[in-house]
């Protein structure tokens, strides 16, 4: 999966599917990579984490997410949730204070703290958005 994604994946390994459409946000910190590695090492990695992560991967709409940050070149393996709804996938965002969401329609990565800054009228629940904002990390 890694080499044949080498920016970016989500997939379910329990059913062998993609999701196309709507947008995906971390629910779980995973391994941080620098570099692509060895085909080899990365299946190793990637079954690390699914045995790490077996629980919250069989949730609905978790995926195991892959993908390269645009601005540090690092490669971010986590487990990711499907939102269809934007404002969903932006709060979970927030409370779970992740650097991005991925736009499966469009390909590209919103990135969470200048979506915030620029649209400030966007009022996340229990003051999530000040919290975001003026705690970083």
């Amino acid at each position: 999966m890694l080499r044949e994604n080498p920016d970016g994946f989500s997939y379910d390994p329990l059913d062998d599917t993609q999701p196309i459409t709507g947008y995906m946000s971390s629910v779980n910190d995973g391994p941080i990579f620098s570099a692509m590695v060895s085909d080899e090492e990365g299946e190793r990695i990637v079954g690390d984490f699914l045995k790490r992560k077996e629980g919250i991967i069989r949730l609905p709409d978790v995926y195991v997410g892959g993908w390269r940050n645009d601005k540090d070149g690092q490669f971010y393996l986590d487990a990711s949730q499907n939102f269809q709804d934007f404002n969903d996938a932006m709060t979970s965002a927030v409370y779970t204070r992740q650097k991005a969401i991925y736009y499966l329609d469009k390909g590209e990565q919103i990135w969470v703290g200048e979506w915030l800054t620029a649209n400030p009228e966007w009022v996340a629940p229990e003051g999530g958005r000040e919290w975001y904002l003026n705690n970083p990390e």
